[in-house]
């Protein structure tokens, strides 16, 4: 579905698009980026869009393409160390956007990304969420907000990861993952996520985590049912295999009036802290029809050979 590869959020540096770049599919895995300390994202269009370093000053090589070492690249942000005042860190907004087909001509729309926590911000707070919505409403009234976070960081409002507070010295106590579901007017659904909350530590190096804890990559789904408009969510160790209906959320109403038809598709996000992150896809998936077609055709074919 996306014919542009670009990346998230950039300060200085350039790079040149190439036709490498340019890929079918509904998928980004930075396979095709050459390796950079300090990248520079799709211009305006479809695909990754320039996002925003709001303490540019402190922040001019915070997003890279890395090699894991086997072959297989990845986005590395690192906002772990540039001082939180307001909003500032890595704010991108939109992170990309979807030229794509309507929503309602599909049964189930399916996001995700793969992502690695590797360090908090300040030591204290490790914040990240992404967010579907229209164009032009970057923040407020998304079809869905799926955020990781750990800490006592509330200058977001709720919900945000379970942490000590200023009288415990911001220890963290857990992860916070949820799944936030907008319904218009104001009117939203928070989830958590099953599998993470109070005792549960996937970032290290923030206040009050276990020692040992390591940095482990962990797989990200989100699926909109256009026929219900409501959505889901779940994330688990990308080295494991859950089963099909293991790990979810339940399914929660979602904004049904937006149906992202040609370049109103886009994902925001707020990162801080270090992490890595993979495989970004958002793919309407007609899967309930294609197989009733295949089984009408499968009737078909046999009425035909008898």
């Amino acid at each position: 579905m996306f014919k542009i590869n670009g990346i998230i959020i950039v300060v200085c540096g350039s790079l040149a698009l190439t036709l490498g770049q340019v890929v079918q599919g509904g998928t980004d895995d930075f396979e095709s980026y050459a390796l950079t300390g300090a990248w520079v994202p799709t211009p305006a269009g479809e695909g990754w869009h320039l996002g925003g370093f709001q303490n540019v000053a402190q922040n001019a090589d915070q997003a890279r393409i890395v090699d894991d070492g086997t072959g297989n690249q990845y986005l590395e942000i690192d906002n772990s160390t540039s001082p939180w005042v307001g909003f500032q860190g890595i704010d991108p907004t939109p992170m990309w956007e979807d030229n794509g087909p309507a929503d309602s001509a599909s049964a189930v729309t399916t996001s995700g990304f793969d992502f690695r926590g590797n360090a908090p911000a300040l030591g204290s707070e490790f914040v990240t969420k992404f967010s579907r919505h229209p164009a032009g409403n970057l923040y407020y009234d998304n079809t869905w907000e799926f955020g990781i976070r750990v800490g006592s960081y509330g200058e977001m409002g709720s919900p945000f990861g379970p942490g000590g507070g200023p009288a415990n010295g911001w220890d963290a106590t857990g992860t916070g993952v949820y799944l936030k579901t907008y319904q218009g007017s104001g009117v939203n659904t928070v989830t958590d996520v099953p599998g993470f909350g109070e005792g549960v530590f996937i970032v290290p190096g923030v206040q009050g985590t276990p020692a040992g804890i390591i940095a482990e990559w962990y797989s990200v789904e989100i699926e909109e049912d256009n026929t219900t408009q409501q959505t889901r969510a779940r994330m688990y160790l990308r080295s494991s295999s859950p089963g099909a209906e293991d790990g979810w959320t339940p399914w929660q109403d979602h904004q049904a009036s937006i149906d992202y038809a040609g370049d109103s598709s886009q994902w925001a996000g707020f990162l801080g802290g270090n992490m890595d992150l993979d495989n970004f896809y958002s793919v309407p998936e007609p899967a309930t029809m294609a197989l009733m077609g295949l089984g009408a055709m499968t009737m078909l074919l046999r009425r035909r050979a008898a």
